[in-house]
């Protein structure tokens, strides 16, 4: 079992929302948590070698992210808590 929750919750262990900027009992950013950060998805691994590894996934990291993808560029964006930011809340 992992310290982590958002590992434990990625690997379908735990149900506790990643940390952000979120309010808890707000059924508004329980919907916008369902979205950027799903809890049924398992933790990824990497796939090879890529052209782009975009930290971040905030407004700047994902317009970055699908702007080299766009272009045929193989990309990995990495984000602890949930895509968006603070800008996109």
């Amino acid at each position: 079992m992992s310290d982590d929750p958002q590992t434990e919750r990625a690997r379908g262990g735990g149900s506790a929302a990643p940390e952000g900027p979120w309010l808890p009992d707000d059924s508004d950013d329980q919907r916008l948590v369902r979205h950027v950060a799903p809890s049924s998805l398992p933790e990824p691994r990497a796939a090879g070698r890529y052209h782009l590894v975009v930290l971040g996934g905030g407004s700047a990291g994902l317009v970055t992210a699908a702007s080299a993808a766009g272009l045929g560029a193989k990309v990995a964006l990495v984000e602890r808590s949930g895509l968006g930011g603070d800008c996109l809340l």
